[in-house]
C-alpha cells in the first residue's frame, strides 16, 4: 500500500441478466387468451391455421405445452378434420380415440383435456410441415387422404392416431422434402 492510504475496493457493477429466448414472462407468452388471441410479436402462426386460429403466435415449444394444458376447442378439432379432408367421426374415433358423441356434446368453444389437445397440436404441426412441403392446402388434403407406399399403403391421416405414427408421417415428409422419397 502506498502512502499508508488504504484503497477501498471499487464497487462491483451489478450484472443485469438478460433473458434468453426461452425465458419470457407470462405476458409475453400465450396467456392472453380468451379465444386464443395470443399477443406475441414474432413466432410461428402456421400451425394454428389448421386449428382455425390464424392469429395465434408461438415463441417456443413451451407455448405449445401451455396451450395443450389449457386445451383446444371443439371448433379447433373440427377445423383440423376439415383441413385433413376427413369426417368429424373419423377425426374423433379413428384419430383422437374419442367417440363422436363426446365431440358433439361439447360446445364450439369448450376445451378438451390436455391429452387430446396435445395430440391435436402435434397433428397440426405435421400438417404445417406438409404445407411447407406441398405449398397448398388442397395438396396437403390430397396427400393425407391418399394411400402411400412408404406407409404400407395407408393414408397418412390413418397413422395420426399415435405419436409413433405421427413421427413416421413426419419422416416421410422429410424424405419428400429432401428428395429421397422412395
Amino acid at each position: 500500500m502506498k502512502s499508508g492510504v488504504r484503497k477501498s475496493p471499487s464497487p462491483k457493477k451489478k450484472k443485469t441478466a438478460s433473458r434468453s429466448y426461452h425465458q419470457k414472462t407470462e405476458a409475453e407468452s400465450i396467456v392472453q387468451d380468451p379465444d386464443l388471441a395470443y399477443s406475441i410479436s414474432s413466432g410461428v402462426t402456421g400451425v394454428f391455421r389448421w386449428l382455425g386460429e390464424a392469429s395465434v403466435r408461438i415463441l417456443s415449444e413451451f407455448d405449445y405445452i401451455m396451450l395443450g394444458e389449457k386445451g383446444v376447442t371443439r371448433r379447433s378439432i373440427e377445423s383440423l378434420a376439415r383441413f385433413l379432408g376427413i369426417s368429424r367421426k373419423a377425426m374423433a374415433e379413428e384419430v383422437l380415440d374419442v367417440s363422436v358423441k363426446t365431440l358433439e356434446r361439447k360446445s364450439a368453444t369448450e376445451r378438451f383435456n390436455k391429452k387430446i389437445s396435445s395430440h391435436a397440436i402435434e397433428i397440426a404441426k405435421v400438417m404445417e410441415h406438409a404445407y411447407q412441403v406441398f405449398g397448398s392446402e388442397e395438396k396437403v388434403r390430397h396427400w393425407f387422404t391418399t394411400p402411400n407406399r412408404a406407409l404400407h399403403n395407408k393414408q397418412p391421416y390413418q397413422l395420426l392416431d399415435t405419436f409413433t405414427g405421427i413421427s413416421l408421417v413426419t419422416d416421410v415428409l422429410v424424405r419428400i422434402e429432401e428428395g429421397v422419397y422412395a
